[in-house]
C-alpha cells in the first residue's frame, strides 16, 4: 500500500499521531476505511473539532459530521470516544501480526 491513502492533507495530521503511517494504512485496510475517512479518524486522534477538521480538509464541517456519522455506523461505536478504542483495538495488537493480517486482506488492493 505504501501511503497511497495518506494524502498531503492527513500526512499533516500524522504529525501527532499514535501511529506510523504504515500502520495507519493497514488499520485502514482491515477497517476498511475509504481515504477520507481516514482523514476523519486522523482529525480525530488528533483531537480536532470538526470544524479544524472541515478546514483542513476544505470541505464543510457538515460534511465532516456526515462522514463522523458513517463511521460509527460502519464501526458499531456511538462516540468519538468508542471509535478511538475501535480503531486502537486495531492497532494495538504486535506490529508483526498487524503486518501479515493486513498483508493477507489488502492482496487485492
Amino acid at each position: 500500500m505504501g501511503g497511497r491513502r495518506i494524502n498531503q492533507v492527513a500526512q499533516g495530521f500524522l504529525n501527532a499521531a499514535v501511529f506510523s503511517a504504515q500502520e495507519w494504512e493497514n488499520i485502514a485496510c482491515i477497517l476498511s476505511l475509504s481515504p477520507r475517512q481516514l482523514q476523519i479518524v486522523l482529525g480525530i486522534f488528533n483531537d480536532h473539532t470538526e470544524s479544524a477538521i472541515a478546514f483542513h480538509l476544505g470541505v464543510s464541517s457538515h460534511t465532516v459530521h456526515t462522514h463522523l456519522n458513517r463511521l460509527y455506523a460502519k464501526l458499531a461505536v456511538h462516540t468519538r470516544a468508542g471509535l478511538v478504542l475501535r480503531v486502537m483495538a486495531e492497532g494495538l495488537p504486535e506490529m508483526k501480526s498487524r503486518q501479515r493480517r493486513a498483508n493477507s486482506i489488502c492482496k487485492v488492493l
